[in-house]
């Protein structure tokens, strides 16, 4: 599609330069059915179910238990894989679930490969006053692939802005919840499917990319 949409934290300041220089996860290509992650991230190919609420694992109980949920997170169902060099396209079994979860006040940041821990980061950056954050209204918990579009709306209600692109015979959309007294969220979908959740905070297209209202 062409178009990399930008991290924009609602009255956080600063956030933009670390999630585009600290995390490739930072930015989301719309249409882009599989994503690069980088290369420390190792496959793990544990099975989940497609039922509607995620078994946290050991490890992710385990944070919980010590620093409890996280304060914000992005989310990634990854249903292919590609080798670029011999440019291979692999449909896996079951999606692989990527997390990373922001730890704001402790200021880290954990990825989690379905469920395997893979390394704690500094955020690098500090915030002076958690307490202007919006509230954070959801858990990793909450969501599995097997979600879709009615699923979300019947849960939140109707999306302040949605973003509908069409590669050729299918369909990604982006429903974004802005509004910060009921908790900043957005979700991509691709085929009716839930593709990716970012918690706690908005993507936003690049300037001059117009939402369409609904």
């Amino acid at each position: 599609m062409g178009r990399v949409e930008k991290l924009h934290w609602e009255r956080t300041v600063g956030m933009k330069s670390f999630w585009r220089g600290r995390m490739g996860m930072a930015t989301i290509a719309l249409g882009i059915t599989t994503l690069a992650i980088s290369s420390h991230l190792a496959f793990a190919a544990e099975k989940r179910s497609n039922a509607s609420s995620y078994p946290l694992s050991p490890s992710q109980k385990r944070y919980i238990k010590t620093y409890g949920y996280p304060e914000q997170f992005i989310l990634l169902f990854i249903s292919e894989e590609v080798d670029f060099q011999k440019r291979v396209k692999k449909v896996l079994p079951q999606p692989r679930r990527i997390e990373a979860w922001l730890y704001i006040t402790r200021e880290r940041y954990v990825i989690f490969d379905n469920g395997y821990f893979t390394e704690e980061v500094p955020t690098g950056v500090a915030i002076e006053d958690p307490e202007i954050l919006p509230p954070p209204d959801l858990t990793p918990t909450q969501f599995t692939p097997a979600m879709t579009r009615s699923d979300i709306t019947s849960r939140f209600g109707k999306p302040d802005t949605v973003e509908s692109v069409k590669l050729g015979t299918h369909l990604v959309e982006v429903y974004r919840y802005l509004t910060p007294v009921k908790g900043i969220k957005s979700f991509t979908f691709y085929d009716d499917r839930l593709q990716s959740v970012v918690a706690g905070f908005a993507i936003l297209p690049e300037s001059g990319a117009v939402d369409q209202q609904k």
